[in-house]
């Protein structure tokens, strides 16, 4: 308890520099997130409302780098700005709630460091300027009002159910949380409120991926514990998370705006890493969470280059050959070779890992190689040794998380997450018609399947 008592200060202390010292005060606020991990580190497992073990400091590395990567380069963007004070101090406070909430054991801990997050992802969207702040600010209070506020009922409800000696408290808790996972994931009919952030500042976008957006996965995994997710629970989650990828999946590729289509793809992957968690594939799930952040966090980062990145590739095209049928199939061989073999020589997780990540390859291939392409050797090969490195990755994490992973009550078949994402591809493909020109312009066409796989499981 000392130890995240010492942790809150210096998270506090950080954010007070960053909010009324100047740049080197800063940057000294940003730092305070690399202390505050040290301490949070050194919990000792099983210290009641805060217990550190190696799921829970894994996530809570990946948050402070995400989250001092972002606030640096908020640092640059807004450098001379009135507003850089205020933002750098939010931005202190979302990470160090963020890394309080990966350790916290007990219910008022998890609960507290849940609202912080959530309150401070408001500040920040409320402080950062340009053109659509408000509406993000507003959409993310009220998600703040009903997602939580479903939270703190259930909770409640629970505690006055436990306290009468009557039944029904752990379902109530556990629909809670639920209904508080998706909501914070951007779960909805409607435009959600991670889609709305496309008009905060680029660093902001880049931030929410530390640990904001994917908190609900967390929730979700401090729920299991040892007991794992009730089954009937696991059903309504993966039924929740399929429909809410068959709504976007269109929808990714009918964005014009980078930021807007990396947004949209980031509420499909939590949905898919949802129905990971729901299908009993914990490990898959938590490595998704985390490469997840690292890439995504990146892309947004690296937004402003992609104008020029792409005129670069249609350049590169130009000057390339349009692959054959056979070296197309080859490649195709190759990568689907690749991914067999690894999911044969480490099996485990890594055996449901990799249909996934091959049809995403796959598709991927035959999406570059429909078009003049410069080096498609080079691309088969890349292809091949990324997925054997995810393989890879997904062994190791399963190897050293193992102690602290929650407990898996049923586990659907290998072959269930790549019929999830397949379904999915297949289900929002539609037959072409023969619009007019000014429509055809003017609105995106449907994602093929090949594009709709890449976005949903990449």
């Amino acid at each position: 308890m000392t130890s995240i008592l010492c942790s809150v200060a210096v998270v506090l202390i950080g954010a007070a520099l960053a909010r009324f010292g100047g740049p080197r005060c800063r940057v000294a606020g940003l730092s305070s997130l690399v202390v505050a991990l040290v301490l949070d580190a050194t919990v000792p497992r099983g210290s009641g409302a805060w217990s550190a073990d190696a799921l829970s400091l894994t996530l809570a590395i990946s948050a402070v780098v995400i989250g001092v990567s972002a606030g640096a380069y908020g640092l640059r963007q807004f450098r001379g700005e009135a507003r850089a004070a205020s933002i750098t101090m939010w931005v202190v406070l979302v990470v160090g709630s963020v890394c309080w909430l990966d350790v916290a054991r007990s219910t008022a801990a998890i609960v507290c460091s849940w609202l912080v997050t959530s309150l401070a992802t408001v500040g920040v969207l409320a402080t950062s300027a340009g053109v659509g702040r408000f509406q993000a600010g507003r959409r993310a209070l009220w998600s703040v009002v009903v997602g939580d506020g479903a939270l703190l009922l259930a909770v409640g409800a629970a505690a006055v159910l436990h306290a009468h000696h009557l039944r029904g408290a752990g379902v109530v808790a556990v629909v809670g949380a639920g209904l508080a996972a998706l909501n914070r994931a951007g779960f909805g009919p409607r435009r959600s409120w991670v889609v709305s952030t496309v008009a905060a500042p680029t660093p902001v976008s880049a931030l929410l991926h530390a640990g904001v957006v994917n908190a609900g996965a967390v929730l979700l995994l401090h729920i299991s514990g040892h007991r794992g997710l009730p089954t009937w629970f696991a059903v309504g989650l993966l039924v929740a998370s399929v429909v809410q990828m068959v709504i976007l999946a269109p929808e990714i590729n009918r964005r014009f705006d980078l930021k807007g289509q990396l947004a949209t793809s980031t509420v499909s992957q939590m949905a898919f890493m949802f129905a990971c968690i729901a299908l009993g594939w914990p490990v898959l799930a938590v490595t998704h969470l985390i490469g997840h952040g690292i890439y995504k966090a990146g892309r947004f980062m690296g937004a402003g280059g992609a104008i020029g990145e792409r005129a670069h590739l249609r350049a590169i095209a130009r000057t390339g050959l349009r692959p054959t049928m056979p070296r197309r199939l080859t490649g195709a061989v190759v990568i689907s070779g690749a991914g067999f073999s690894v999911s044969v020589v480490l099996g485990g997780e890594v055996r449901t890992a990799m249909p996934v990540l091959a049809v995403a390859a796959l598709a991927l291939w035959w999406q570059r190689t429909s078009r003049p392409t410069a080096h498609p050797v080079v691309t088969a090969a890349v292809l091949a040794c990324v997925l054997a490195g995810y393989g890879a990755v997904v062994a190791l994490v399963g190897a050293l998380l193992a102690s602290s992973m929650p407990a898996v009550t049923w586990q659907a078949p290998w072959w269930s997450a790549v019929g999830v994402v397949s379904m999915v591809a297949l289900s929002v493909v539609r037959p072409r018609r023969s619009p007019s020109r000014a429509r055809a312009v003017v609105h995106a066409t449907q994602a093929p399947a090949a594009a709709t796989a890449v976005e949903v499981a990449a």
